[in-house]
């Protein structure tokens, strides 16, 4: 245990290594030992038998180990999808497709992330000898950073520290859950959290695919209606709709029905949203509208597509844009 200390330490960098000198392959120098930074270090006689206090990092990690292990969902929370002859009829359907994509990225995740953690835990136990990548993660967990073997993120998502990042990802893989559990055809009857996926502009698009596939349309020939669900009686028919929650309205509210001018909200967090894919020759006029830009997060970093919601006729629409009226997906 004492070299697996201290070669994390060497390996990690910090205040607590910075007062340690070298040790030797069969022992630990003591009189150094105890000159570093005020440790209280033990030993007895013989190298295996010498022990060294973990730093207070180290301490620190392994209580957040054992918490984000303990709220990590298990790994069958996610199993996996049919396969083979079994998926051939499923795979014809877009939005199958594209959630497959997002499922089984979740999943590999979900089994990393065990894996990882669990690694962590049995090196700083002694359990197992530390390697490269071990000390890798700790470079990132000790900074409170989401390693890289879990994934890339842009936005404000990448800026997350672990503690909430776990919280946010342990949504996710309930999300995936729910839509394995569901047939795609029944997606229009979900409510479901579009920042929750890691390319929301992905399965918009298939759901206009499904909506033109479903009544043998050409896609050229639908266009988006989006209705804010104020109350749970103005929902209306769910045909060629899709439900969407955790939208929020940045440089504006939402009132009456249409987009109001707020000069003390800086964002607003909308209702569920439904998207309805329509026949442009068979819509019905939208009245008066502005058109929206639709980001990932806050940053803006990353935009996703636009979408026309209504606005009050006596307000222009030259007058959201200078206001940089946008809808975003993702919030923290």
């Amino acid at each position: 245990m004492t070299t697996q200390v201290l070669a994390l330490q060497d390996s990690t960098g910090g205040e607590e290594e910075q007062g340690s000198e070298a040790t030797e392959e069969k022992g630990v120098d003591v009189a150094a030992a105890k000159q570093s930074r005020g440790k209280r270090l033990s030993f007895t006689s013989g190298p295996a038998a010498a022990t060294v206090e973990k730093p207070t990092w180290m301490v620190s990690l392994e209580v957040s180990v054992a918490r984000w292990l303990a709220q990590l969902p298990p790994t069958t929370k996610l199993p996996a999808l049919p396969s083979g002859q079994a998926a051939e009829k499923l795979v014809l359907n877009p939005l199958y497709r594209c959630m497959q994509r997002e499922y089984n990225n979740f999943r590999k995740i979900l089994s990393t992330i065990h894996v990882d953690l669990l690694l962590v835990k049995n090196v700083m136990a002694g359990k197992e000898p530390a390697n490269n990548k071990v000390r890798a993660l700790f470079q990132f967990l000790r900074r409170d950073a989401v390693p890289d073997t879990w994934g890339k993120y842009s936005g404000a998502l990448g800026q997350m520290p672990t503690t909430l990042w776990m919280s946010d990802f342990v949504k996710r893989v309930d999300l995936m859950a729910q839509m394995g559990a569901h047939s795609a055809e029944k997606y229009s009857d979900l409510d479901i959290w579009l920042g929750g996926l890691v390319h929301p502009e992905a399965f918009v698009a298939a759901t206009r695919q499904a909506v033109a596939q479903a009544h043998g349309w050409s896609l050229e020939d639908l266009e988006l209606r989006v209705t804010v669900i104020e109350d749970a009686k103005s929902g209306g028919s769910r045909a060629d709709s899709y439900t969407f929650t955790g939208f929020e309205l940045h440089g504006a509210v939402w009132s009456k029905n249409a987009l109001s001018i707020s000069n003390t909200d800086l964002s607003f967090k909308m209702p569920a949203v439904r998207f309805t894919w329509v026949r442009k020759d068979q819509a019905k006029p939208e009245g008066d509208t502005v058109r929206t830009p639709v980001y990932m997060d806050h940053t803006r970093e990353k935009y996703l597509f636009a979408c026309n919601l209504a606005r009050p006729s006596t307000i222009a629409p030259s007058s959201w844009s200078q206001r940089g009226v946008s809808l975003t997906c993702w919030s923290s």
